[in-house]
């Protein structure tokens, strides 16, 4: 083995120490943004299928609430605010805009612990529907 070899050989372990650490932060960045574009997809569900609950005649802010924490909870998001316009969703008129907004804190989803690229980053989605009306439920 000539001694030139040696120094190829050490040329690519100083190489790979460099490069490992910037690989590794490029995929911890994929992931984290992987997550998040998870979780806005579940917020983004969770807010519009609470307004379509809150909309409905007959139906209560807590049964709305509750379909929020279905959707939230299968995508493994328990913590979460949700907001409603007017509150209760029951005051509003036939034909009336009921929006819903759900709001949830990325530091407490985070599958990294702690994010490093999105850290203190609130994901919301809200969505907004007209109060339902049906012959005889509302008083119509």
């Amino acid at each position: 083995m000539r001694a030139g070899d040696n120094r190829r050989r050490g040329a690519a372990l100083v190489e790979f120490a460099i490069l490992v650490p910037v690989f590794v932060l490029v995929v911890m960045g994929i992931v984290e943004y992987g997550q998040f574009l998870y979780a806005k997809q579940a917020v983004t569900l969770a807010a519009r299928e609470a307004c379509r609950i809150a909309v409905l005649p007959g139906t209560t802010k807590e049964q709305a609430i509750g379909r929020a924490y279905n959707v939230l909870s299968e995508a493994g998001i328990s913590s979460f605010q949700i907001t409603f316009d007017p509150d209760p969703p029951t005051s509003a008129s036939d034909g009336d805009p009921i929006t819903v907004t759900v709001l949830v804190d990325f530091d407490q989803i985070s599958w990294l612990g702690s994010p490093m690229y999105l850290d203190g980053v609130e994901i919301r989605a809200t969505a907004v529907m007209r109060r339902e009306w049906i012959d005889g439920v509302n008083g119509s």
